[in-house]
């Protein structure tokens, strides 16, 4: 039954997994173990890359015929975050953003002026926040996995990415943090979520009214619910309109923010949910003090539309 909503809703999808290839390590601080403190220029001629996952082997250029898949390990000297500066069209089959320490704010922000290319769809987080600010472009989907799901989040902050095909939320958080954040609304695209969480919020802040007419199937496990949910603002309006299909494979919640003064944010369904004996349109709204709005949609298994 699983298999055959996930092929009605998205195509032809199968589960994709990073391919072996290459992986190039970012270290800035030459042929000395460990990765340093800082970020840097990621292009094609600048030498912040080494082969070694320890950093004991002189940087050299990335390889950017598509074969090297890029790791970004946190600072090994001492806690912290940094920047990527992209200042080229670069390509990658997948990319790797550190290790989780324990009490500090660290993670990677991608930003500049170049794009980045995936040629495989994997994206693993394992520091607390990746964020990219620059153009993504995948004609192969998009796939978040973390080690740790409660601890791992992907922003996506540019808006209009050129996206194309389905996005698969593994496992940790993935932001849509601007309107048209998962690239163009076309054939083929589709949004899978596992034991992840797909979160709408807005990069700059305040209003905002996304819709997101994509296919959605929410398979999760019993290890953890999957999530839909939308973040608070003080006094700001906000809304999510999700008009195309949604198929539940599991038990999912739709869940709000907590509330810290007056204000608005909502999900609507508009389109037809399966699985689900809550029928097919689904609004939440709360304006009182230190609320979390939250609809829980459970699945039935004998239960179609």
């Amino acid at each position: 039954m699983r298999t055959f909503r996930l092929i009605l809703l998205l195509g032809c999808f199968m589960p994709v997994e990073l391919s072996a290839q290459t992986t190039l390590f970012w270290d800035v601080n030459g042929a000395t173990a460990g990765t340093g403190t800082s970020g840097g220029t990621w292009d094609t001629s600048t030498a912040n890359w080494t082969t070694s996952a320890v950093g004991d082997v002189s940087p050299t250029t990335w390889l950017n015929d598509g074969s090297a898949a890029a790791s970004f390990p946190l600072p090994t000297d001492g806690p912290g975050t940094y920047t990527i500066d992209v200042a080229s069209a670069v390509q990658a089959p997948g990319i790797g953003t550190g290790s989780v320490y324990w009490g500090s704010a660290q993670g990677v922000t991608f930003t500049g002026t170049g794009s980045i290319t995936l040629t495989d769809p994997l994206i693993t987080v394992e520091s607390v926040t990746t964020e990219f600010n620059v153009p993504l472009v995948s004609l192969v989907g998009l796939n978040l996995d973390v080690s740790f799901a409660f601890a791992g989040m992907l922003r996506l902050n540019t808006a209009n990415p050129d996206l194309l095909g389905v996005t698969t939320i593994s496992k940790g958080t993935l932001v849509y943090n601007q309107d048209g954040a998962l690239g163009p609304e076309t054939t083929g695209n589709g949004i899978v979520i596992g034991d992840g969480t797909l979160h709408f919020d807005k990069v700059s802040g305040g209003d905002f009214g996304y819709t997101l007419a994509d296919p959605i199937a929410i398979w999760g496990t019993d290890e953890f619910d999957p999530h839909i949910s939308i973040g608070f603002e003080i006094y700001a309006s906000r809304s999510v309109t999700l008009s195309g299909p949604i198929a539940l494979e599991e038990d999912a919640w739709f869940t709000g923010g907590p509330l810290y003064d007056y204000g608005t944010a909502q999900i609507i369904s508009t389109g037809v949910i399966s699985g689900s004996e809550s029928g097919s349109s689904h609004q939440f709204e709360k304006w009182a003090m230190h609320l979390v709005a939250t609809l829980k949609m459970t699945y039935v298994a004998s239960q179609v539309g």
